[in-house]
């Protein structure tokens, strides 16, 4: 099975010598049969803003990037990212204990299991947002810093323009509207965390800790993960929306990819095998560019 799937995906991803870079990203691939939006970016070493640069001057290549799908849990990237940048400004500290009420519990997550009369700090909500993607920790979150703080934090510290928190996780669509992004917001966010223009290094270095202690490394992480360092967030919703925003290192280099997925067509499976070729085909692809000039070694 996975042979045939592998044939299916057989247009690899290419990175052209000259004029630029520039990605075959997907064409006849099984991404290409549903509704998805991809990104590529090249990162540089953590916490080295990039000399300066704004998140907007980062190069990414990808397949319709500026394509709003629904977010589902790849928003609490910058939910979380809210939370450092207010503790790093010395308006809350993320070592305040919470007290759990059963008010506070929906489903998804450890919480709603063994969280009620218990107390967690805003760190541990945190990790517990990220690693194990817990909604009702990711919703004290949203209730702490409210939803203009976040979207403003959003739009313009991280200047991802197209992404938008209107709702709590497991809250209805039809009454609270729903949360959005593209693939090019994600990356913006990722590079701009990664490069260390809204952290300081201490809160930086804890921030991409914690990603890189995912559970959920079933997509982009999925073939490379004995090669590579992963930092990723995935994000689901029942009726079709598979997605994943990972930055990985190797070596002294580091990159970043976001798939973004929604639809009905096929199985699931099949659409975290075909995030996790396409990855496993864009390392490959720098690896071998590499090689020419030792760049990997």
């Amino acid at each position: 099975m996975a042979d045939s799937l592998l044939n299916n995906y057989n247009k690899k991803s290419s990175l052209s010598e000259s004029g630029g870079e520039k990605a075959d990203f997907y064409s006849d691939s099984l991404l290409s049969q549903v509704d998805s939006g991809l990104a590529f970016f090249k990162l540089s070493e953590r916490n080295s803003r990039l000399n300066g640069q704004d998140a907007s001057a980062l190069s990414i290549l990808g397949e319709n990037l500026d394509k709003q799908f629904r977010a589902a849990s790849t928003i609490k990237i910058p939910i979380v990212a809210a939370l450092f940048y207010e503790a790093m400004h010395k308006r809350l500290n993320l070592a305040d204990l919470v007290a759990i009420s059963e008010a506070d519990i929906v489903e998804g997550g450890i919480l709603c299991e063994v969280g009620v009369g218990r107390h967690f700090s805003w760190r541990e909500l945190a990790r517990l947002a990220i690693v194990i993607s817990d909604n009702s920790a990711s919703n004290l979150i949203i209730k702490k810093l409210g939803f203009t703080f976040i979207n403003s934090f959003i739009k313009d510290i991280l200047q991802a323009h197209h992404t938008v928190l209107n709702r709590y996780f497991m809250a209805s669509p039809q009454e609270m509207g729903e949360n959005y992004t593209t693939a090019r917001d994600l990356a913006l966010i990722m590079a701009s965390l990664w490069q260390g223009r809204i952290l300081d290094k201490s809160y930086n270095d804890e921030f991409w800790a914690i990603l890189s202690r995912q559970q959920f490394i079933e997509k982009l992480p999925s073939r490379i993960l004995g090669q590579v360092k992963s930092y990723n967030k995935t994000g689901e919703l029942d009726d079709g929306a598979r997605h994943d925003a990972a930055v990985f290192t190797y070596k002294s280099h580091a990159w970043g990819l976001v798939a973004l997925t929604d639809q009905q067509k096929l199985p699931a499976w099949q659409i975290d095998w075909a995030m996790g070729a396409w990855s496993e085909l864009i390392f490959h692809s720098l690896h071998q560019k590499a090689e020419g000039n030792r760049a990997f070694s």
